[in-house]
């Protein structure tokens, strides 16, 4: 299967080749940042990073159109949601723990395996507060520690999830994380 990564920077694509690798998990990931240069049996697209709105109307329109499961992380999460509220989404320093609360019955609970508490172990820098869900979508993991965004997906119309922590890092990832990759493979 092959995956579109929305990046113009080869270290970015290296880094999620290494963690596919690294868990035996095939599929050929293609770089773009034009839609020209998507080719034509994709199935899923991942968002590693922070991405124009208006570059990423264009891909998501694409997505929705092809029914490609599509995975938002890091920073990507933000461009997710902003684009979602039609509106900038704001983030400010992070101030939660390094436990997270994976909703029950959620697609990302489903995939991982479990839910219920979790430790990430992930430092991360910045947060998203909860206000800036956005409508149609559910909250599949918070942060423990102040109830920040680290984890939501949309209900319905096509396969999203948008995801704060660094699965693509060289950081060892949670039990059932290498099941994220799967589902975006699959």
């Amino acid at each position: 299967m092959k995956i579109l990564v929305i990046s113009n920077d080869e270290k970015i694509l290296n880094k999620i080749k290494n963690k596919f690798n690294s868990f035996s998990i095939n599929s050929k990931l293609v770089l773009a940042t034009h839609i020209e240069d998507i080719p034509e049996d994709l199935s899923g697209l991942i968002i590693p990073e922070k991405v124009p709105l208006s570059d990423l109307s264009i891909f998501l329109k694409y997505a929705k159109n092809n029914n490609l499961k599509t995975l938002f992380t890091e920073r990507g999460l933000i461009s997710l949601i902003s684009y979602f509220n039609k509106k900038e989404c704001k983030i400010r320093k992070f101030e939660g723990s390094n436990s997270s609360f994976l909703a029950l019955g959620s697609k990302l609970a489903e995939i991982i395996g479990g839910a219920g508490p979790l430790n990430t172990h992930y430092a991360l820098d910045w947060e998203i507060p909860i206000k800036f869900l956005p409508d149609k979508f559910l909250l599949s993991g918070i942060n423990v520690g102040n109830g920040s965004i680290e984890a939501l997906e949309m209900v319905g119309e096509w396969e999203i999830m948008g995801i704060a922590w660094p699965i693509f890092s060289a950081e060892k990832i949670p039990s059932g994380f290498e099941n994220i990759l799967s589902w975006i493979s699959e």
